[in-house]
């Protein structure tokens, strides 16, 4: 039993190589007897229609009037020749420039002349008619490639955490509002206290709180500094104790104050009095078992809240908010990345005296692995030129701010990134190709590829690998070449054989597959080739000789002949294997390895795909050869093997000896078989009158005369050249062999 399971895959804006996996059975519920076919997974590329920046460099900034973009990796639908550019210093390119050039080769260059400094363009590209690319880039002054923080666009690509952007100041320390919320309730009124900030109660139980409970917070981030309980039910003494605590906390301290229970029996004058440090204007009025809270500040003439409920006539509750300052923060850069080399990391910051501003460089790896090569500098400078962009080849940048004792927020301005830019490599439609997409099975296919360099540097040791993605992920073929030049292209060839591939093929070329070359784009580095390899229909042929000679059904051949059959076929699939004919003489089964000396298979060449000779001695009487050929493709040369029929006959013969035409008029050809076991060194045909004159004799070469059907020609002249006269005359074929004479007699006419 079988089933089909089909997956949709999204593919949008993901260009390059894609691997899916399938695994059955992964958690091994199911017993198996074998788990080894259990998984499978093939490789996939999405082509690219969209232009992609390469100079300026995406994310980092340019000076420089050579607009560069690598162009969509897979053929446009259009037969379209020409690129459009739009540069503007705006998103809604109100006030746009237009360039127009033809289509390069991999990449095509716009010459942009001298564009504003320090300025953010956009810019969109693309075939007339079709869908345009488009992207953005910073100008410099600066002839040094450099990620920084000038507009608020790249601002905006951070992650803020507690901190934000303002154009004229920069990154800081944000402030925001947070919500206080205080109940108060009574012995009768539930018994209850809370403090709540930010939406958080900070009074984790408010068991053994009974009386009044102080909840000290920093005035500037609202943060918990302090959190004390005085039961003033219990004692006098913890009336004194709240006092002698109130006293003692510094002007402007900001508190919670709260009732649980019960707080007025024991609340003395001195308590009430050093509670009215905070304003309270309810403190005096605070009886058994009332519910009481305030919130304020020390020293203010009245508190920033304040709430009063006699007993069983509710909770006393404060809700308010306050705009406060975050202490600490971050802001996280984008990935910042490829590339080649990374050189330094320039904070331009203001920290007040308290404050610290720490740069965090994160180093990530290929993989995605995040290790920290630098942690929390408070150095303006940073060197970063001794770490690897070939093992980190992005980075991610980390700002720590932290604020001064009176909420002062440190300031980062700008983040200068100094870098030099990856390479780049790049194949196409333009610069893979095939030297046909259909050919017949066993032709090779060639394949070329040119890997550009289209920037400013020369690459070292690049790789292309070809696989065969269309039967299991075969690896193929792999070759390097030392170098690419600057702006030059590195040229491949490779051969693809196609014995047992017939029907669809695809082939993946990789460029840099171990990916050891950092590049801007990686997409660009794969190529999908698809080509149809036709399987071979057609029959192979068989030319059949005895001797050298076609022979036809019941000609006499020698006793040791030696036969010859000829395999012809169109498919340029060799030959090789013996199995591929089957042979027999009089139905014995003839073995062809070779291994015998009256047999053997040879493989040819060419049209000629192979040769099989036959040598053994046979019998007097019929015989018959039957042979049947299969071509490398299956293809067998008839539905039925092809037989020959033919004679031995040991002894020196003539038979069937005749002339035709005859009579004749002009020409005549003495046709006879011959058999034996070898052909006469001399054979004579010789002409009479009917009175016995002999008139002409013919000497037959050994070397023009066969074992079998013979054929020899007479122009009908005498021996002065003469035309003979008409009339009817004898002629006699005659030669001798092992001491006798064999010969035979006919008559012929010459009629005219």
């Amino acid at each position: 039993m079988a089933d089909t399971l089909r997956f949709q895959s999204n593919t949008v804006d993901r260009p390059g190589e894609h691997q899916v996996s399938v695994n059955l059975n992964p958690g091994g519920l199911l017993t198996e007897s074998d788990l080894s076919d259990n998984s499978a997974s093939i490789k996939f590329v999405v082509g690219s229609s969209a232009f992609k920046e390469l100079r300026p460099h995406a994310g980092l900034n340019y000076s420089g009037s050579e607009f560069v973009l690598l162009n969509p990796t897979r053929r446009p639908n259009s037969s379209a020749s020409s690129v459009y550019l739009d540069l503007d210093t705006t998103n809604t390119f109100s006030s746009v420039q237009h360039f127009v050039t033809t289509l390069g080769m991999v990449v095509t260059k716009f010459d942009v002349g001298a564009l504003q400094v320090n300025k953010r363009y956009f810019w969109r590209a693309g075939f007339s008619g079709g869908t345009m690319s488009q992207g953005t880039f910073l100008t410099s002054s600066s002839a040094a490639v450099e990620w920084d923080l000038r507009d608020s666009i790249e601002w905006s690509r951070n992650v803020f955490e507690n901190t934000v952007y303002e154009r004229s100041m920069g990154g800081h320390l944000s402030s925001s509002f947070k919500n206080v919320r205080i109940i108060s309730s009574g012995f009768l009124d539930g018994s209850f206290g809370s403090v709540e900030i930010d939406g958080k109660n900070v009074l984790t139980s408010t068991f053994g709180r009974r009386g009044i409970t102080v909840v000290v917070v920093d005035s500037i981030d609202l943060s918990v500094k302090d959190i004390r309980s005085f039961d003033t039910f219990a004692s006098t003494q913890n009336a004194v104790n709240l006092s002698l605590y109130l006293q003692g906390l510094p002007t402007l301290t900001l508190v919670a104050m709260l009732v649980i229970d019960e707080a007025a029996l024991n609340l003395n004058a001195d308590a009430r009095s050093a509670i009215k440090l905070w304003g309270s204007s309810y403190i005096d009025s605070l009886d058994f078992r009332d519910s009481w809270a305030l919130f304020g500040k020390k020293g203010n003439a009245v508190p920033l809240k304040e709430a009063f409920v006699r007993s069983t006539y509710g909770k006393a509750i404060i809700d308010t908010a306050l705009l406060v300052k975050e202490s600490r923060g971050n802001i996280s850069s984008t990935l910042i990345g490829p590339a080649s080399k990374w050189i330094s990391l320039m904070n331009e910051r203001a920290v007040p005296i308290g404050a610290s501003l720490g740069a965090t460089v994160l180093g990530i790896t290929s993989t995605g692995i995040e290790d920290t090569l630098i942690l929390s500098s408070q150095d303006s400078l940073i060197d970063l030129s001794q770490f690897s962009a070939t093992k980190y080849p992005f980075v991610r940048l980390v700002w720590e701010f932290l604020r001064d004792a009176i909420g002062a927020s440190p300031m980062l301005r700008n983040a200068v990134l100094t870098v030099l830019p990856p390479a780049e490599l790049a194949v196409n439609y333009q610069s893979v190709l095939l030297d046909a997409d259909s050919v017949l099975e066993g032709t090779p296919v060639n394949i070329s590829v040119d890997v550009f360099n289209p920037t400013k540097r020369q690459i070292d040791s690049v790789t292309v690998t070809l696989t065969d993605a269309a039967h299991g992920m075969v690896p193929i073929d792999t070759k390097t070449v030392a170098s690419i030049n600057s702006e030059s292209a590195g040229k491949f060839k490779f051969t693809f054989g196609t014995a047992g591939k017939s029907g669809a093929n695809t082939i993946l070329v990789s460029v840099d597959p171990l990916q050891k070359i950092q590049e801007i784009n990686e997409a660009n580095n794969v190529y999908s080739l698809a080509f149809f390899v036709r399987r071979d229909t057609v029959r192979p042929s068989l030319d059949i000789t005895f001797d050298g000679q076609r022979i036809i059904d019941g000609d006499y051949v020698s006793t040791t002949p030696n036969i010859v059959a000829m395999i012809y076929d169109n498919s340029p699939l060799p030959m090789t294997n013996p199995a591929n004919a089957v042979v027999s003489i009089d139905g014995r089964r003839i073995a062809l390895s070779g291994s015998t000396p009256d047999s053997a298979f040879i493989p040819g060449n060419g049209q000629v795909k192979a040769e099989i000779h036959l040598h053994s001695l046979l019998a007097n009487g019929e015989h018959e050869l039957s042979i049947q050929v299969q071509d490398a493709s299956g293809n067998s040369a008839d539905t039925t093997a092809k037989v020959v029929r033919f004679r031995v006959e040991g002894n020196s013969q003539l038979f069937n000896v005749l002339n035709f035409p005859n009579p004749f008029s002009a020409n005549t050809v003495f046709t006879f078989h011959l058999s034996g076991s070898r052909i006469p060194d001399d054979l004579r045909i010789r002409i009479y009158t009917v009175a016995g004159r002999a008139i002409q004799e013919l000497h037959v070469l050994s070397s023009t005369l066969h074992l079998g059907f013979n054929a020899i020609g007479w122009d009908g002249r005498d021996r002065e050249g003469s035309e003979i006269a008409n009339g009817v005359y004898f002629y006699k074929i005659f030669y001798a062999m092992d001491g006798k004479t064999v010969d035979a007699i006919q008559k012929l006419a010459k009629i005219k």
